[in-house]
């Protein structure tokens, strides 16, 4: 039985270190990265975005593995990137804004817990303040952006709260138009065996939209500049 795993927000992975990408391989267009590092590329409010801010966040994703690539490949996947994550760049701004506005807080306790399953989720010989350097994170930096990825998440949270499950009619409608979803070498998937599947599958289509919608609902009501052409001719369209 395979039914696909679906992201909350497109293209945003809120992560503890850094909002990323999901694949490196990204269809779009791409920006120079030889050019100046502080070349504003979008305004969002009253808060800029440089070709410099970019490439940090690639170099972020990419962390050491970057360095291990041969240079033409490492360009390809920089280019491959940019137009998603300076969506995703985009999107943060407006989503902390967001989470400012509804007074959205976190207990210091929240980010330690958070600090301390990533210290142990490195290997056992790992210099903390060393890896984070080389990543070009401090602690303090690393806290603050745990700090504001938990309250984006906290909010997204709460925009999805209170979802009515599916109706019995939609799981055996989702069912019933899949059945290659629910083929097994020894014969099909009785819908009672996979009805917990299907809710958790319609769900999460049901958070995706809802999540969709409401991230466009903030780039409506943003005031989102873009200080090069190509770029607003090249951004991608909202769903």
């Amino acid at each position: 039985m395979k039914i696909g795993k679906r992201a909350w927000t497109k293209g945003i992975l809120i992560s503890v270190v850094v909002a990323v990408v999901g694949a490196l391989a990204l269809n779009g267009w791409a920006l120079n990265t030889k050019d100046d590092k502080n070349r504003l590329l979008v305004t969002v409010g009253d808060t800029k975005i440089t070709r410099g801010d970019v490439d940090h966040k690639i170099d972020l994703f990419l962390g050491s593995q970057g360095a291990a690539l041969p240079p033409e490949q490492l360009a390809q996947i920089r280019s491959n990137m940019d137009s998603r994550v300076l969506q995703n760049m985009i999107i943060e701004i407006l989503l902390t804004k967001a989470a400012k506005d509804q007074k959205i807080t976190i207990e210091k306790s929240e980010v330690e817990k958070v600090m301390k399953d990533l210290k142990t989720s490195l290997p056992p010989d790992t210099n903390f303040e060393a890896y984070l350097k080389g990543i070009g994170l401090s602690e303090k930096d690393l806290a603050q952006t745990i700090s504001k990825d938990l309250k984006i998440r906290k909010l997204l949270e709460a925009r999805v709260a209170g979802l009515s499950a599916p109706t019995d009619a939609e799981i055996q409608k989702f069912y019933d138009e899949n059945p290659e979803q629910f083929k097994k070498p020894e014969g099909m998937v009785s819908l009672a065996e996979a009805k917990p599947s299907i809710v958790n599958h319609l769900l999460s289509v049901q958070k995706e939209k809802m999540l969709n919608d409401y991230v466009d609902t903030l780039k409506s009501k943003a005031k989102i500049v873009y200080h090069d052409k190509s770029l607003a001719a090249a951004k991608p369209a909202a769903s």
